[in-house]
């Protein structure tokens, strides 16, 4: 049952996503009651995504984890540094900034 639930969810994941985010636009007080929640939902899914390693892989990068340590530094530590950096030190036109971010209204 729960096999048959999962693939059922695997095929329809993309429709899902779309139709709740919609949903949260159309229905915002549900959106905002829920909004509580959304970490610990972000997290029981990475959690059962990563039940479904490769238990050898796995093994191996607890052996030597080196590769996820530095994959997890890049992504979460460099890469918006080098962002941050690239937007603050490099000389871009206002058209250039428009274009890549879009109008940005603060009120």
């Amino acid at each position: 049952m729960i096999a048959g639930l999962a693939g059922w969810l695997n095929r329809r994941a993309t429709s899902l996503m779309a139709g709740s985010v919609l949903l949260g636009l159309i229905w915002q007080d549900l959106a905002r009651a829920l909004a509580p929640w959304v970490l610990y939902a972000s997290m029981a899914t990475i959690f059962i995504s990563a039940l479904r390693l490769d238990e050898r892989l796995l093994i191996q990068w607890l052996r030597r984890p080196a590769l996820p340590v530095v994959i997890v530094i890049w992504t979460t530590l460099l890469i918006p540094a080098l962002a941050l950096l690239i937007t603050r030190w490099v000389p871009m036109p206002q058209s250039a900034a428009f274009r890549w971010v879009g109008p940005v209204w603060f009120g």
